[in-house]
């Protein structure tokens, strides 16, 4: 099972070291692949739920794999659950799990970069500060993204749909 992942990460890399695999529904496999790569480090990136949930809902994902993707009451669930199984894992003591609160990351980018770097077993190099200058291809919903420099609005974008998001997420 390690080996066919491996291949398909492999592939995917085009043959660089590090791969980031950020999709939504990770977090469901995290026993298995601690399992299957032991030495493996594990980055839980949160932020403000409505942020997180807002940014799903307004991705294009494929609808067959990621259906509540659509629909606010479902994000507003799903989310849950992943917060359940997270703040189990965390309080099961992994060493190789770190949590990354994003709105930190974009307000002190080469503090907490450093220490995620740390966390990693990597040395910090001034090409981290300016990811937007990468040749490397992305093939995520977020690759314009990490063309341009850190970000540090996305997290209230939620906020100008709070009316619309009655009944979802907030209480009337």
């Amino acid at each position: 099972m390690a080996r066919s992942y491996q291949k398909h990460l492999s592939d995917l890399s085009n043959g660089e070291k590090f791969v980031t695999d950020k999709m939504p529904d990770n977090f469901l496999f995290l026993e298995l692949l601690r399992k299957i790569f032991p030495k493996s480090r594990f980055i839980d990136v949160r932020r403000l739920r409505e942020a997180t949930c807002w940014s799903i809902y307004t991705s294009r994902f494929k609808i067959e794999g990621y259906p509540y993707s659509t629909d606010l009451s479902a994000i507003w669930k799903f989310y849950s659950f992943y917060d359940d199984c997270i703040n189990r894992k965390s309080g099961q003591g992994w060493d190789n799990f770190y949590t990354l609160n994003y709105d930190s990351l974009t307000q002190n980018q080469e503090s907490e970069t450093r220490s995620l770097l740390s966390f990693c077993g990597l040395d910090f190099e001034l090409n981290c500060m300016n990811f937007h200058k990468n040749s490397r291809k992305s093939r995520t919903k977020s690759s314009y993204q990490v063309q341009q420099k850190m970000y540090t609005g996305s997290s209230e974008k939620w906020k100008n749909y709070e009316k619309f998001l009655t009944g979802y997420w907030i209480e009337d």
